[in-house]
């Protein structure tokens, strides 16, 4: 996915990874994200603007951009599905609400958590392919980051998951017209006891 983003035009990429990450919830994930910004705005260019997606398709709670932006002590904003400006000091953003649409107006910097609306991603150029596959990657672990061990242990247990049982079939009823697959049924129901 790194190189993917970096054939798309992104300038660098850096994998967060190392075995203390296991099996962390979104408290330990959102913990290692804002120290990652943090040293990404200490060594390269101060960080104003960080992207989340709506929602990961593991747990799918939507928490992480928020509790990132809370270790980060950034104002946050979620379900956005576009950016109509942004300029050096703030982002303007139009959310999705039940009811219709809300334009708010953040300080930056911000953590923003987007909607699959907010674009539709282009497709790398064999130049762009060429260069992510030369370019290099850091990795940073928990040493790196100086991320805090306890934070990092879940704080959730989750149960055993397990699909959703099958519908059991359904009963046809017979009958060549409607009148008699009627009275077919409502001889089913009685017989069921349920009229």
């Amino acid at each position: 996915m790194i190189r993917a983003a970096l054939a798309l035009g992104c300038d660098e990429g850096v994998l967060l990874s190392d075995p203390a990450f296991a099996g962390s919830d979104t408290l330990g994930t959102s913990h290692v994200l804002a120290k990652a910004v943090e040293r990404l705005s200490k060594e390269k260019s101060p960080v104003s603007l960080a992207l989340f997606g709506k929602q990961s398709n593991d747990g799918e709670s939507g928490l992480t951009a928020g509790e990132t932006a809370a270790w980060l002590g950034w104002p946050s904003v979620s379900f956005v599905r576009k950016l109509p400006q942004v300029s050096g000091t703030e982002v303007t953003a139009e959310r999705l609400m039940e009811d219709g649409i809300e334009t708010l107006t953040l300080k930056l910097p911000a953590v923003v958590s987007v909607t699959k609306e907010i674009n539709e991603p282009r497709l790398p150029s064999l130049k762009g392919k060429m260069a992510a596959k030369k370019a290099p990657v850091s990795k940073w672990g928990a040493a790196d980051l100086g991320t805090d061990a306890a934070v990092l242990a879940p704080s959730i247990e989750w149960g055993k998951l397990s699909p959703v049982p099958a519908r059991p079939s359904g009963t046809l009823i017979p009958g060549e017209t409607p009148e008699e697959k009627a009275k077919n049924l409502a001889d089913k129901l009685k017989e069921a006891k349920l009229i």
